[in-house]
């Protein structure tokens, strides 16, 4: 049966590590147990893989563009990871797992000004 408090669960079992602090930036490592069985490619690495295809959708917009996840495994997208290139430059507005063998178009946000021009597909 399943726990109607998964969350709560998941974070029971993380603990925090020591604090690192640089530049005026704070952080905490967080532990848990390791999770066995997930498999995926980060972004970049499947880019240069040549296992994501990224560009502007068929009618191009500032907000939305188009990934094919040609690979075998799920590919990881961050969220604010720049995506450079196509008609302007643009970061992911959410963290993604892009689905194997899948056509998604993805929301992103504009960080570049005035430029709508170049070519249709992005680089990371």
């Amino acid at each position: 049966m399943r726990s109607i408090h998964p969350i709560k669960e998941s974070l029971e079992r993380v603990h925090l590590g020591d604090m690192h602090s640089y530049n005026g930036l704070t952080m905490w490592p967080i532990f848990g147990p390791d999770i066995t069985g997930l498999d995926y490619k980060l972004l970049n690495d499947a880019c240069d893989q040549d296992e994501l295809q990224i560009s502007e959708n068929e009618i191009a917009t500032v907000s939305e563009i188009h990934v094919k996840n040609l690979g075998d495994l799920p590919v990881f997208g961050l969220d604010g990871e720049q995506l450079v290139g196509a008609k302007q430059n643009r970061v992911l507005n959410l963290s993604v797992l892009f689905p194997e063998k899948t056509d998604i178009l993805v929301p992103v946000s504009c960080v570049e000004r005035g430029r709508w021009s170049g070519r249709d597909n992005f680089r990371v």
